[in-house]
């Protein structure tokens, strides 16, 4: 069993000295915060929002809720399990790019930094 705890907006809150609420603030891009702040919070908004919307599409076609994966079997006739195997190879490629996207910040904040200079820091 995995022995890790996992890191919350607490924890981020209690070690970098903010409040939830500026921690929250931080994360969602909006304004009010300061560049220190997002720097000591240690996680870039843009970053932050790519590794969001990828859990979210990754959750949309992933039972239980799944609902694209279950409209398109119903659209397509071709029953759940079926199609769940057929697309196990694509849940895989989003599972890594999600790792990459999560862990390895410079995949997505490379091409941003370069449309973006004001921001890259």
């Amino acid at each position: 069993m995995n022995s890790e705890k996992r890191v919350t907006i607490k924890d981020v809150a209690r070690e970098s000295g903010y409040s939830i609420a500026t921690i929250h603030c931080a994360l969602n891009g909006k304004p009010g915060v300061g560049d220190a702040a997002r720097q000591q919070i240690g996680v870039d908004p843009v970053q932050f929002g790519c590794i969001m919307i990828l859990n979210l599409g990754i959750g949309l076609v992933t039972p239980p809720v799944g609902s694209t994966l279950f409209i398109g079997s119903a659209i397509s006739k071709v029953p759940i399990e079926r199609l769940g195997k057929t697309l196990l190879p694509f849940f895989v490629v989003m599972l890594v790019v999600l790792a990459i996207v999560t862990y390895w910040p410079a995949f997505t904040m490379t091409i941003t930094n370069m449309i973006m200079p004001v921001m890259a820091g």
